[in-house]
């Protein structure tokens, strides 16, 4: 689950943290709480390519990262997912890698590179997010910067589909 509140108020006790964390996210400072409610929470479905940032010496450092399907995080406005909600860190987009990869750390059962997807930026602002109840299969309608409690049954859509994503031609 996504605490907002408590990592609004971590960062907001801890200003060389809070100067890192927006530094990543290419935002000033004092704009960190109004970014980060503005972030929608969900849960990623598929293995997911990302730059995580951790913090060391005063400064995010960019670690690029698969986050397993199953990790909750915080996205914009355009999809992007933006903080993950375990440990608060900001999240951008991936570093293009050349040659091939290493990876290092834990992998689990279901870990594959080949498989894991990169969110592109939508084109146009995401007013509601059709997301899966991953214990029910069902879909439901998210709006944008809101946590659960105005979810509603998803619209029906008709049109070309691949596993996890339909197209809605309405």
């Amino acid at each position: 689950s996504c605490d907002i509140s408590q990592m609004i108020t971590y960062l907001e006790a801890n200003p060389s943290k809070a100067s890192a964390w927006a530094a990543a996210e290419r935002i000033p400072v004092g704009q960190i709480s109004t970014y980060i409610n503005g972030l929608t929470p969900m849960t990623l479905r598929y293995d997911t390519r990302v730059t995580n940032h951790g913090y060391v010496n005063g400064v995010a450092n960019a670690i690029p990262e698969i986050l397993q399907a199953g990790q909750a995080v915080l996205v914009d406005s355009y999809g992007v997912p933006r903080a993950r909600c375990y440990c608060g860190n900001p999240l951008t987009p991936p570093i293009a890698v050349s040659g091939s990869p290493r990876y290092v750390g834990p992998q689990w059962s279901r870990f594959s590179p080949t498989t894991a997807i990169v969110v592109q930026q939508s084109t146009t602002i995401i007013n509601n997010f059709t997301l899966i109840n991953n214990s029910t299969g069902q879909a439901f309608s998210r709006p944008v910067r809101t946590a659960g409690t105005s979810d509603a049954p998803a619209p029906t859509c008709t049109g070309p589909s691949m596993p996890g994503v339909t197209v809605c031609t309405n």
